[in-house]
């Protein structure tokens, strides 16, 4: 609480500081008199050319730097690409201060201002590029800590970031991958004080079906500083902690502009890998989820990677390497993971005024290996031809143990009956993909040609085997005891092929003529065999009704028209695609069925920018998924077998979205709206069936009546002085679902609507202190039409704390709070959590370069993993062991280049 009390005091007085600053506007043109924009307006401290805070000139020109302090020397500084540098040391005396600035072309010498006062951003045509230094925070973070830092990019719960609204879909290194474009390997890894420049550029990257809509997407570049380049650093770390605790690992890199080398390697039994983005948030152990309507979203539980205890292992290595037109990357993962879990589940099914209930106890053991080896080429072979090609192979072998009991029961007719269940799992799966483009332009850049084709190859194999006992009681049947010997083996295979190739015709600037045609292959395979130990027989029976053969394919032959026009702020993309859908298959039991069906579709398409608006309508071809077809065995009951459905419809789906981004460069605020309305002809739903004796059946079925509008808006404000820096943002949502219910073959008509409303309060202070807080509002309901259905509503609150200080010139604290509290959910339910976690660092040697940290994790024993789902009229709750309170003390040395944090 006084940690708390401390944060709204530093913000409270950080807001009165910047509400008493001076103001200095103005108008910046070229030695014509013609208005430039995108222009950097910098005001530094002269003493130590520390940045006091700046602003970007907006199209006509015009900047205003709010945040200055009066009657204090500052050095303005002026920038932007072709134009030399304006310089000027000024004192504001007044409370608004007009400065117009002319600039004059750049020329061939050498502007040493700039080595000074080094401009925080610039930007040049579609290219954004921030300069680390203006932003540096802690020493020895990560870059990923950084990236959260830079005006217009956020992160998401799950580490991806946008920028504007815009997706970044690719960080590289030095213009190439690392580690095959691992994100999570990037951005935990290499230290932010290595890096001189962060550039943000459009992904020109093509990938399967970029060419349909016109994306605007968004990769980062890390620029090193010329002291670390081509220079090993990385960083080694070893802990040991209470409750068997421990960590240790390492990681080596050395990159250039011409080659790169790095190697990684871990052993923990924290639940970390290591190589993903959810590993990359620092202290937050695991990430916090709940199923609303089938829609995963922050709330009130652990991720099930985090559930259970495990001994993680692992390892990997990068080569990559430059040569003339040539950029190559090869990267190797392996990781092994031995997991033990225990589970519990309450799962409630209301249909009707019938309730069923299925409650069940277990545990696990497993054993986990996964491969990845992924490698990337790209071959520019002259201003206007490049080729890239991209290929991954992942091989994962799992072996699991378990047992677990428990019972189904029927509020209409009693205790159903009570199982146990002991099996054993041998699974393996093998997955192949490889992705090439082609493009090609003429001399006079009007003609293109663009190829891109996609090949993915899995497999997955996999044998179970069951002993199950079942023990049935019922009003209308007497006790009977039923023992279960079974085996079960899969062989699934599922191969994919998708090819686009198109001509584009550019008669000017303004118009864009396009002709592409794509074709998809989908070719599934799957056989079950069942076999049942008969005991007076001595021998395995195979049982045929559950076991079967299924092939399914699917192919789509697609030729489309495409027209593009921009003029100024307008821009306009319009498609007709012709689409010849066919799906055939066979399924065999104890006959063979065959289904085919042939669909044609007009698929119109068209996308319209004003600005910054966008308005969009689309439609498409949505297939049921394969397993919706053939039927299968829940997994959850010996009693619930899903039929499936192999006169399953393709739905057409229609789709209208707004988008609307601002970026108001004078106030520094960011805006981003979306809106998006979808509908769909022949979705698929589920008609499920309980009978007098409480046998749940499912099968699925197409409905015309699923409709679904999703909205969301963030704005944010920066606010910049003295190596300080405060972001302010609020954060709306909302969701609203109307859709189809079958239960008992009555179709009951359902409502679903959610909105979240958060607001975000971020402050930093270079090398000081670093804050990022959080409060979220969520509500859900759901509304049925019909009495035998209970409507219920919830709401939800999440208050998120984190706090990094330097207390001492080498000891820092850290201060993680995570509270959810959920009043509304039924009884049974868990209805509130309290993740807190703690810790402290010495840091020692020169440039800080060792690191002795103390970890406190879970103080309050509430790291229990707890899922909480409401599904249509489905309850579910879930819980597993998972790592619990503990301390860790941990050793951590960073291996850098000499003086790489110094300077450039």
């Amino acid at each position: 609480m006084h940690k708390l009390l401390l944060l709204i005091a530093f913000t409270a007085a950080s807001q009165i500081a910047f509400s008493q600053t001076n103001r200095l506007t103005g108008k910046i043109t070229d030695a014509a008199n013609a208005p430039l924009a995108y222009v950097t307006v910098g005001a530094y401290n002269p003493d130590d050319s520390a940045l006091i805070g700046f602003v970007i000139s907006d199209k006509a020109g015009l900047y205003d730097l709010k945040t200055l302090p009066g009657n204090k020397d500052l050095q303005l500084v002026v920038s932007s690409a072709g134009y030399q540098t304006f310089s000027k040391k000024l004192k504001l005396e007044q409370p608004v201060t007009e400065l117009n600035i002319q600039l004059s072309p750049a020329s061939s010498e050498l502007d040493t201002v700039i080595v000074s006062f080094a401009p925080p951003v610039r930007i040049k045509k579609d290219t954004i590029e921030f300069n680390t230094a203006a932003f540096a925070g802690l020493p020895n973070e990560a870059i990923g800590d950084l990236l959260q830092r830079l005006p217009g990019l956020e992160r998401d719960a799950n580490g991806k970031f946008t920028i504007n609204g815009k997706p970044v879909t690719k960080i590289t290194v030095e213009g190439a991958d690392f580690f095959s474009g691992n994100d999570g390997i990037t951005l935990k890894n290499i230290p932010a004080g290595l890096i001189d420049k962060v550039q943000v550029t459009d992904d020109k990257t093509k990938r399967p079906g970029d060419s349909k809509t016109p994306q605007q997407k968004k990769q980062i570049n890390l620029k090193l500083k010329k002291a670390a380049m081509g220079k090993p650093f990385g960083k080694f770390f070893g802990g040991a902690g209470t409750s068997s605790r421990y960590e240790g690992g390492g990681m080596l890199n050395s990159i250039s502009s011409s080659k790169q080398f790095g190697v990684i390697g871990l052993a923990n039994n924290l639940n970390r890998t290591g190589f993903s983005t959810s590993d990359a948030s620092g202290m937050e152990d695991g990430s916090m989820i709940e199923s609303i309507n089938n829609k995963r979203q922050q709330a009130t539980g652990y991720s099930p990677e985090n559930s259970g205890i495990s001994n993680n292992w692992g390892g990997g290595i990068n080569i990559g390497a430059k040569h003339k037109k040539d950029v190559y990357n090869l990267s190797y993962t392996g990781m092994g993971a031995s997991r033990k879990a225990e589970s519990g589940s309450l799962s409630r099914l209301l249909i009707g005024d019938t309730i069923l209930s299925n409650q069940t106890e277990g545990t696990s053991t497993s054993h986990v290996f996964n491969q990845s080896t992924s490698g990337t080429y790209t071959r520019t072979i002259d201003s206007n031809t490049n080729l890239y090609v991209h290929s991954t192979w992942n091989r994962t072998q799992n072996k699991t143990s378990g047992y677990d009991n428990g019972s189904i029961s029927n509020n209409k007719e009693g205790l159903q009956n009570e199982f146990a269940n002991a099996n054993k799992l041998v699974m393996n799966s093998n997955q192949f993909s490889i992705v090439g483009s082609f493009n090609k332009k003429s001399a006079n850049g009007k003609l293109e040609f663009e190829s891109l084709t996609f090949a993915s190859l899995a497999e997955t194999s996999s044998q179970n085997n069951e002993n199950r006992l079942i023990q049935y009681y019922n009003n209308n049947i007497k006790s009977v005891t039923d023992s279960i010997s079974q085996q079960t083996k899969y062989l699934a295979k599922d191969n994919q092929v998708y090819h686009e190739s198109g001509i584009t015709y550019k008669p000017g600037t303004k118009h864009s003529f396009m002709f592409f045609v794509d074709y998809t292959l989908v070719d599934f395979r799957k056989t079950r065999d069942v076999f049942a130990w008969d005991q007076s027989a001595s021998k395995s029976l195979r049982n045929d009704g559950l076991s079967f053969q299924a092939r399914i394919t699917q192919q789509d032959i697609s030729p489309s028209l495409r027209y593009r026009f921009d003029y100024k702020k307008i821009g306009l993309f319009t498609s007709l695609a012709y689409s010849n859908f066919r799906q055939e298959g066979s399924l065999t039991q104890s006959a063979t069925k065959h289904f085919g069906r042939t669909y044609h579709r007009f698929l119109p398409m068209i996308d319209f920018n004003y600005g910054d608006l966008k308005l969009r309508y689309l439609s498409r071809i949505w297939s049921a998924d394969n397993e919706s077809v053939i039927p299968y065995e829940d997994s959850t009951s010996r009693l619930n077998v899903v039929k499936g459905n192999s006169d399953l419809k393709p739905a057409m789906r229609h789709e209208y979205s707004a988008e609307y981004t601002k970026m108001f460069t004078k106030q520094n605020i960011s805006l981003h709206a979306r809106a998006s309305y979808s509908k769909y002809k022949d979705r698929v739903t589920q008609n499920t069936s309980v009978n007098s004796k409480g046998v749940t059946y499912t099968e699925y079925l197409n409905t015309d009546k699923y409709e679904t509008f999703n909205s969301n808006i963030n704005i944010s404000k920066t606010f910049q002085r003295n190596n300080r820096t405060i972001t302010a943002g609020i954060t709306g949502r909302f969701d609203n679902t109307h859709a189809a219910l079958y239960n008992n073959s009555k179709e009951v008509m359902m409502k679903a609507n959610s909105w979240t409303a958060a607001a975000t309060l971020n402050a930093s202070m270079k090398n000081q202190f670093s804050t990022t807080n959080e409060y979220a509002l969520g509500y859900n309901e759901n509304k049925y039409n019909s009495k035998d259905y209970s409507n219920y509503s919830y709401l939800r609150h999440e208050i998120k704390l984190n706090q990094t200080l330097r207390v001492f010139k080498k000891v820092s604290l850290e201060n993680s709070m995570n509270i959810i509290f959920t009043p509304g959910l039924p009884a049974g339910f868990r209805k509130s959590t309290i993740l807190w976690n703690a810790g402290a660092s010495v840091h020692l040697l020169k440039q800080e370069k060792a690191q002795i940290r103390l970890s406190l994790f879970d103080l309050l024993q509430q790291n229990t993993f707890q899922e909480q789902s409401i599904e249509l009229n489905k309850f579910t709750q879930t819980r597993n062991n998972s790592l619990g309170r503990y301390a860790l003390l941990t050793f951590i040395y960073h291996f850098r280049a000499p003086a790489a944090n110094a300077g450039k």
